[in-house]
């Protein structure tokens, strides 16, 4: 089964300062019918303006994702974390038993855009706890990068780790380059592949789908993914996400 959700399908939040694309129900853009896809609740792709901030949240129970593909985002959180990411930089927060955080844009002159995910945890009421890591361009040139690793592997293999089982690779892929996945899990998984820019084509057995900037695919399937780069000026950005 495959859904393609494009970049004008999604929802659109403006906030003080703050431009977020939505791909699933959030806040006061209630959809019933797409509140979730497997355990990934929330997928906002977010521009904050320059020296703008967040708000402080709440969270329980929840494992929140950051990934910061452009400009630089300051974070703060109730358990004495402040931490400057550039870009190519994950953040993952486990919320456990609750945590209190806030982003702000550490430039004045630039924009922010940052990708944040949650995702439902296995367990509930844990200690919360911060972790993150920075990636450079040239660790996610034409790779399917592992970023986080369900798992041993995620500490094996360099990527991050969260309370559940979910995989996230980065990737730059140049124009003409082709990669090949297939999930590492055994039976059948959920992937989420989104585009932050550029242009790519992926073939599986249940078809060929285009996907450009801003634009996701949902697809769950046990079959290899074939993925090309086409049509950019530059490397197309993409981010895969394997989940239960």
């Amino acid at each position: 089964m495959i859904k393609v959700i494009t970049s004008e399908q999604r929802k659109t939040d403006e906030r003080r300062g703050m431009h977020s694309e939505l791909s699933f129900s959030y806040g006061n853009l209630d959809d019933p019918h797409n509140a979730h896809f497997g355990c990934c609740l929330l997928h906002n792709d977010n521009i904050m303006n320059p020296g703008e901030e967040q708000e402080e949240q709440l969270h329980h129970d929840l494992e929140l994702v950051s990934y910061v593909y452009s400009g630089r985002l300051q974070h703060y959180d109730s358990l004495g974390h402040v931490q400057i990411l550039e870009p190519g930089s994950v953040q993952v927060l486990t919320a456990g038993s609750g945590i209190r955080h806030r982003e702000y844009n550490a430039s004045q002159q630039e924009d922010v855009r940052y990708i944040q995910m949650w995702f439902l945890p296995r367990t509930r009421d844990t200690e919360p706890a911060y972790n993150y890591r920075s990636f450079t361009e040239e660790e996610r040139l034409n790779v399917l990068l592992p970023v986080i690793l369900s798992g041993g592997a995620g500490v094996q293999e360099g990527g991050l780790r969260m309370d559940q089982e979910v995989d996230l690779y980065v990737s730059r892929l140049d124009e003409d380059k082709q990669l090949e996945y297939r999930s590492r899990h055994s039976g059948q998984r959920r992937l989420h592949l989104f585009v932050l820019e550029g242009s790519l084509e992926i073939s599986c057995e249940e078809g060929t789908l285009q996907l450009n900037t801003g634009d996701a695919a949902r697809i769950q399937t046990s079959s290899k993914l074939k993925i090309l780069s086409q049509g950019h000026q530059g490397p197309t950005e993409w981010m895969l996400t394997d989940m239960p």
